[in-house]
Formats: structure tokens, C-alpha cells, sequence
């Protein structure tokens, strides 16, 4: 019985002293540093990749955060293209599928490109795949499919959507980006657009996207609302977006917009933004800071230019929100 007593005894001292280590590892190693990613590009829309810290100062609760690296980021990349055929982008569905296809053709070679073609429910999808003449023969096939039309009711859930192909990447890595195609109307999702930015900043997944803006036209309140959140994850996550506004009067009884090749066969300026969204994709950097306190959680900070001035009108692109402690991505 002594002896049972003596073992139980020492049992609970050896487990309160490795509680006090585990409890102690935080004080001792305090969940300080991330790694965030961001491209800056200049006034002419060139993509700049030899950057240095000097050249940067950010600010997380209004107290200086350190700024340890800047890298580029080397590793291979992995796209998955949401194109939303829903009733509200009929009139401009052959539009979309142009803007699919062009990214597809802009991406490097060897880029993994997978695709979803959604409504209230998935139409078609597509794994991640380095075969660009098959991925493009499948959107081809829905692009003319006349009777899609019959098929896909008047709702959209793109931010259920958005969520479900996170799955795609299985484990998400360095340089996956979702690609976002739509109007960023949602009227069917029951899934909260916060949640679900902190989703894709935990899986350090970027997310970029061409959205239709609709003007005129009624819109419920919901989906007015709904038009700003993928505006909204894109910023979040470090992506970028492209933005263009169209009448829906003008479109109701249209099925095309200008097109992205001129009679020449010459890239529109619609067109050099897809390239150059393409090399956002493809070229962003990655850099290490430490906040000025610890925190496991996910929080907005500032990154700026250390000097406007000698910026010359560049553009910084990066993550408004940090990522929590830990990672789902292998960052290193």
C-alpha cells in the first residue's frame, strides 16, 4: 500500500513539473514571429522582387513590430479558379469563362491549376493538374453548354464554395491562391465571411479574384452587403482584385463584354491586368517579422512604406491579417 502511495505520489510531482515546463514554454518562447506575404509593384505594373526590410516599417497595436527578412518566395505554386455562373452572371457568363481561360494561359508552366464552376451548387470541378490543354477543353465544354442555363437557378453560395475548395489543396503549402470569378453576390451560403477569412489567413492561402460590379439595378439588403466581403477576404489574405463595373440594364440583354484580344490578336489593357495579376500569383515574397507581444491569435496590422517618397508611386500588396501562431503550411 506504501509503495502504491509512493508511486502515486511521484507520479504527481513528475506531472505537475512537466505542466510547469509546458506552462513555462510560452513565457520562455513567447509566440512572437510570423511570416506574412506581400508584393509591391510600381507605378507601371512591374512586379518588384529585390526588396529589404529598410525599406519597410509596420506597426501592430501602434507599437513598431520588427521586421527580421524579406525572401522571395521560390516554391512551386498551386491555383484553384472559381468561375461563378450563376443567374446573376448570365449576361456575362462567355465573359468569365474568357477571364479563366486567360489566367490559365498566363500562370508559368508547371503551375497546378485546378477549377470550380459554381451556382447555389457546384456545376463542374477539376483537380489540380499541370495539363493546361485539358483544363482548358473542360471549361470550354461548359462555356458552351446552352443548356447550363436551365440548370442553375437564380442563387449563389460563393463564400459556401470558397470554403469547400480549400479541400482541394489537401494540405495547403506556400504559393496556393484561389482565383475568384464573379460579382461577389451570395444569397445562399450559410457560412459567416469573417470565419471564414480567418479560415484562409490560417492556411495561408491568398486569395485573388476578378469581380463584376453591378450598377443599377435592385439588390436585396443581404446581397448589397455581400458584394463588399469578397472584397473584403481578398485584402485580408494579400491578394489582389480586379474591379469591373458594368450597367445591368446595359447587360440584361447581352451575353458578352469587350473581349480581351483586339481584332489584332493584341492583349486588351483588361488582358495586361490578368498578366499581371498572374505575376502576383507567381512572384510574391515572403517576410518574417516579430510582433512587439505575443499572441496566438490572428489580428490586423499595418505594413507601409518607410519612405513614401522614395517609392516612387509603388503599390504594396500584403496580408492585413496576420496569421495565428501556428501555421497549417509549412513556412519553412
Amino acid at each position: 500500500m506504501r509503495q502504491w502511495r509512493r508511486c502515486a505520489l511521484t507520479g504527481a510531482l513528475l506531472w505537475l513539473t512537466a505542466s510547469a515546463v509546458a506552462l513555462g514554454r510560452p513565457q520562455e518562447s513567447p509566440c512572437l514571429e510570423r511570416t506574412v506575404q506581400l508584393n509591391v509593384i510600381t507605378h507601371n505594373g512591374q512586379t518588384v522582387t529585390d526588396l529589404s526590410t529598410s525599406q519597410f516599417a509596420a506597426f501592430y497595436h501602434k507599437r513598431a513590430v520588427r521586421l527580421l527578412s524579406i525572401t522571395q518566395n521560390v516554391g512551386p505554386r498551386r491555383v484553384v479558379i472559381l468561375v461563378d455562373a450563376s443567374g446573376s452572371m448570365q449576361p456575362v457568363r462567355r465573359f468569365v469563362f474568357d477571364v479563366a481561360e486567360e489566367l490559365l494561359s498566363d500562370l508559368p508552366e508547371g503551375t497546378q491549376v485546378g477549377s470550380v464552376v459554381f451556382a447555389q451548387k457546384v456545376v463542374g470541378s477539376w483537380t489540380l493538374t499541370t495539363d493546361r490543354k485539358a483544363m482548358q477543353k473542360q471549361l470550354e465544354v461548359l462555356r458552351n453548354d446552352r443548356g447550363l442555363d436551365n440548370t442553375i437557378k437564380g442563387v449563389t453560395a460563393l463564400l459556401k464554395t470558397m470554403q469547400e475548395s480549400l479541400k482541394t489543396f489537401g494540405r495547403p503549402q506556400e504559393g496556393d491562391s484561389l482565383y475568384v470569378i464573379s460579382d461577389g453576390e451570395d444569397n445562399a451560403s450559410n457560412v459567416y465571411w469573417r470565419k471564414l477569412a480567418d479560415q484562409i489567413v490560417q492556411s495561408g492561402i491568398r486569395v485573388f479574384a476578378m469581380r463584376i460590379h453591378w450598377v443599377g439595378g435592385h439588390l436585396t439588403p443581404e446581397e448589397e452587403e455581400s458584394e463588399n466581403h469578397l472584397q473584403d477576404i481578398v485584402i485580408r489574405t494579400g491578394g489582389a482584385s480586379l474591379e469591373l463595373p458594368l450597367s445591368r440594364e446595359k447587360y440584361l440583354s447581352v451575353s458578352h463584354v469587350e473581349p480581351l484580344r483586339d481584332a489584332t490578336g493584341k492583349p486588351t489593357p483588361r488582358a495586361v491586368e490578368i498578366a499581371l495579376q498572374s505575376r502576383l500569383i507567381s512572384g510574391d515574397s515572403k517576410m518574417l517579422i516579430e510582433l512587439p507581444e505575443a499572441t496566438a491569435k490572428t489580428g490586423d496590422w499595418d505594413l507601409r512604406f518607410s519612405d513614401p517618397q522614395r517609392s516612387k508611386g509603388a503599390i504594396l500588396i500584403y496580408q492585413h491579417e496576420l496569421p495565428p501562431c501556428s501555421i497549417e503550411y509549412l513556412s519553412q
